[in-house]
C-alpha cells in the first residue's frame, strides 16, 4: 500500500494490528506501532486499543499495559482489552486490580470486560466479590447476547465457591440455556456429589433436544475424576458408545484418566 501511495489511516492500521494478533508477530507488531508513532496516529484511542491487543496477543503484556497507561483518553474498550488480556494470561489479581481503578475512574464496564471478570471470579472462587458481580448483572444486564455467558460464568463461580443453591437459581432463570449452561449446572451436581440430580439433568438436557458435545463429556469426566465416582463415569462411557459418540484421543485419555484417579484415591 505504501509504495503505491495508497494513504494509510487510523481504520487501517487497527485491520493490519489484527493479522499480527493472528501470526503472531511481535517483530512486525513493533514496526507497526513504529508507524503509528511516526505518523502521528499515536493519539488515536483506537489504534491505540488495536496495539494493545496485539502486544497482548504476542504476549508482551508489560508493553501492553505501558501503553494502556500512556492512554489519556482511555474508552471502556481500553480498559476492557487490557481486562481481558490479564485474565487470558491468568493475571487474576491484575485483573481485579484494573476493574476496581475502572469503576473509581466511572467508566462502566462493557459486556465483554464483565465476561472477562466473570471468569476470574471462576478462577479465584471468591464468593464475596462473585456475588457482587452477579449484583452488577441485574441491575444492568439486559436480555442481550451476553446474558447466557454471563448467567453460565456465575453458574461455574458459585459452583466453584460450593453455593449449589445459587447456581441452580441462576440456571433456571435462564429461558434459552445454551450447552455450556447445562455443562456447567450438571458438572456443579457431580462436583458437589449430587449424582441423581445431576443425572436427571443430563436426561432433561436430551429430552430438550441440547445434545451434549465432546467438550460436555470432558467436563463432566473431569469431574466424575475429581469426585471420584467412578459408576458416573462408566455411564458417562456407555452413553457416548451407545450414541455413537466420536471417540477422540482427548476424550479417550480423559476416561482413562478419570478411572486412574478415581483408583487410585480409593
Amino acid at each position: 500500500m505504501r509504495r503505491t501511495n495508497t494513504e494509510v489511516d487510523n481504520f487501517i492500521v487497527p485491520s493490519v494490528l489484527k493479522a499480527c494478533c493472528l501470526i503472531p508477530s511481535m517483530l512486525l507488531g513493533q514496526e507497526l506501532h513504529g508507524f503509528v508513532v511516526k505518523n502521528g496516529f499515536h493519539g488515536d484511542v483506537f489504534v491505540c486499543n488495536a496495539l494493545i491487543m496485539m502486544y497482548s496477543e504476542v504476549g508482551s503484556l508489560d508493553s501492553a499495559r505501558l501503553l494502556f497507561d500512556k492512554i489519556e483518553n482511555k474508552d471502556v474498550v481500553s480498559w476492557s482489552t487490557m481486562i481481558r488480556s490479564y485474565d487470558r494470561s491468568d493475571l487474576f489479581d491484575e485483573a481485579l486490580d484494573l476493574l476496581r481503578d475502572m469503576l473509581v475512574m466511572g467508566v462502566r464496564p462493557s459486556e465483554t470486560a464483565m465476561l472477562s471478570i466473570t471468569h476470574v471470579l471462576v478462577e479465584i472462587a471468591e464468593l464475596k466479590l462473585g456475588k457482587a458481580m452477579h449484583g452488577y448483572v441485574i441491575r444492568n444486564v439486559k436480555y442481550g447476547k451476553s446474558k447466557v455467558p454471563l448467567s453460565t460464568g456465575l453458574i461455574d463461580m458459585y459452583v466453584k465457591c460450593g453455593n449449589l443453591a445459587y447456581a441452580t437459581k441462576i440456571f433456571y432463570g435462564l429461558s434459552n440455556a445454551s450447552i455450556i449452561s447445562w455443562t456447567a449446572m450438571i458438572a456443579g451436581y457431580i462436583r458437589c456429589n449430587n449424582l441423581n440430580e445431576g443425572v436427571r439433568l443430563f436426561v432433561k438436557m436430551l429430552e430438550e433436544g441440547m445434545f451434549p458435545n465432546e467438550i460436555t463429556i470432558l467436563s463432566l469426566v473431569k469431574e466424575c475424576g475429581i469426585a471420584g465416582v467412578l459408576e458416573l463415569g462408566k455411564w458417562l462411557h456407555a452413553f457416548t458408545l451407545r450414541t455413537g459418540f466420536t471417540m477422540s484421543l482427548v476424550l479417550t485419555t480423559a476416561f482413562i484418566h478419570m478411572c486412574q484417579h478415581v483408583i487410585l484415591s480409593d
